[in-house]
C-alpha cells in the first residue's frame, strides 16, 4: 500500500492537480470562476505505475480479479474518508454511463463493476443508468482537455431513474477522470434532478500538463 501512487492533494472541489504546480490553491481558476455542479470530487491515487497497469489489465483485457481489487481499494479509502470528516455516506453510488459503443466493444461497465465492488463492501445501494448517455461520438477517451471541454453539456440526459436521486446525498463512481468534464455533466443533470448533495469519486486521475492547465482555465 505505501507505494502506491496515492494522489496529492489538489484543489478543493474538484480536485484537479497541476503537474506545474508547486503549490495548490484552494480553489483552481476554474473552480472559482465557474463552480462545477457537484459539492467535491476525490481520487485515490494518481494514473501512474504500478495502478495504471492495473486499470489497464481490467478495461481493455478483463481482468476482473485486479477489477475487484481497485474496487475495494476504493470502497476502503471512501469509507476513511467519511469517517474522518464525520460526514454521512453517500446513500446511492453512481457508475458513469459508458458510451454504447465502447460498451459493445468491451462487454462490460469498468465503473459499474467498481461501484458493485464499493457498494457491496460498504453497503451502499448502486443505482445504474442514472441518466442517459447521449447518441454519436461523445466518448471522453484520447480527447485532449480543449476537445474533452467542448463536449461540456453534449454526454448526458435524464430519464426516469434520474428521479431517484432527489433529496438525496449520491456519489458518481468512474475510474479515471481528468478535466472532470464528464462528471460535470453528469452531475449538472442529477442537479437539475434535485439531487440534495454529489460527490465524485474516481480511482485515479490523469495529472494536467503544463498545456493542458492553459486550456483547462480558459
Amino acid at each position: 500500500l505505501a507505494s502506491l501512487p496515492w494522489q496529492a492533494p489538489g484543489c478543493l472541489r474538484c480536485g484537479v492537480v497541476s503537474e506545474t504546480d508547486g503549490e495548490q490553491e484552494s480553489l483552481c481558476h476554474r473552480c472559482r470562476s465557474a463552480p462545477p455542479p457537484f459539492d467535491r470530487c476525490f481520487a485515490v491515487f494518481g494514473y501512474q505505475q504500478p495502478l495504471s497497469r492495473q486499470i489497464s489489465r481490467f478495461k481493455d483485457n478483463g481482468a476482473f480479479q485486479a477489477g475487484r481489487v481497485l474496487g475495494r481499494l476504493l470502497a476502503d479509502t471512501m469509507s476513511a474518508h467519511y469517517q474522518l470528516d464525520a460526514s454521512s455516506m453517500p446513500g446511492l453510488l453512481l457508475p458513469v454511463p459508458l458510451h454504447a459503443g465502447r460498451l459493445r466493444m468491451r462487454g462490460f461497465n469498468q465503473a459499474s463493476i467498481l461501484a458493485d465492488c464499493a457498494g457491496r463492501r460498504l453497503g451502499i445501494r448502486v443505482l445504474r443508468q442514472a441518466c442517459q448517455r447521449l447518441p454519436g461520438k461523445h466518448t471522453q477517451r484520447g480527447l485532449d482537455s480543449q476537445a474533452r471541454l467542448a463536449n461540456l453539456g453534449k454526454l448526458f440526459t435524464p430519464n426516469k431513474s434520474s428521479r431517484l436521486t432527489y433529496g438525496k446525498h449520491v456519489a458518481i463512481i468512474d475510474d479515471v477522470v481528468t478535466t472532470t468534464t464528464t462528471t460535470r455533466d453528469m452531475a449538472r443533470v442529477l442537479r437539475d434532478a434535485g439531487a440534495r448533495r454529489i460527490d465524485v469519486w474516481a480511482l485515479a486521475q490523469r495529472n494536467l500538463t503544463l498545456s493542458d492547465t492553459h486550456t483547462y482555465e480558459l
